[in-house]
């Protein structure tokens, strides 16, 4: 039985590609060198891991506006009624995303390193996706970008 899958490109390294199965929410991480370019969805993943569990968060422009993958979960995110927040603390920061007031989901992650490294990382939202989602989720432009034709892929 053929898949269908899409590419993405990890928000804070560009070793490592999400192949993501659309109908099954299976991923495996592949190294970038096996990917031409011309594949790539538009779009971004991260990654966290937790001991054997592994939590992956992604954002993907689709012809319906942009989708959020968070792990088994496929959601739509709609332009004021979608909140994602992080919440920091000492040791760990914790992501989590709203639709109309109600917990959808979240993860914790650690402090994404790099602010400062090289003229491209000035600041938070340069390295840290989960950051970066909860400036921008409410901005009408990016509903905007991510309305897109997605190159969707059959194994």
């Amino acid at each position: 039985m053929k898949k269908e899958f899409i590419f993405l490109k990890n928000y804070s390294n560009s070793i490592d590609v999400l192949k993501f199965f659309l109908g099954t929410n299976d991923s495996v991480i592949v190294p970038a060198s096996e990917v031409e370019s011309a594949k790539f969805s538009i779009g971004f993943f991260e990654i966290e891991k937790r001991g054997d569990a592994t939590d992956i968060t992604a954002l993907v422009a689709t012809p319906e506006g942009p989708l959020l993958i968070l792990n088994a979960i496929q959601y739509f995110p709609k332009l004021g009624k979608t909140k994602i927040q992080v919440r920091d603390d000492e040791k760990s920061h914790h992501f989590l995303v709203f639709d109309e007031g109600k917990f959808l989901s979240g993860i914790f992650y650690e402090e994404k390193a790099g602010v400062g490294s090289n003229p491209y990382d000035e600041n938070r939202e340069d390295v840290d996706f989960y950051y970066w989602l909860s400036k921008n989720m409410e901005n009408p432009k990016l509903y905007d970008f991510y309305r897109k034709n997605w190159v969707c892929l059959v194994d």
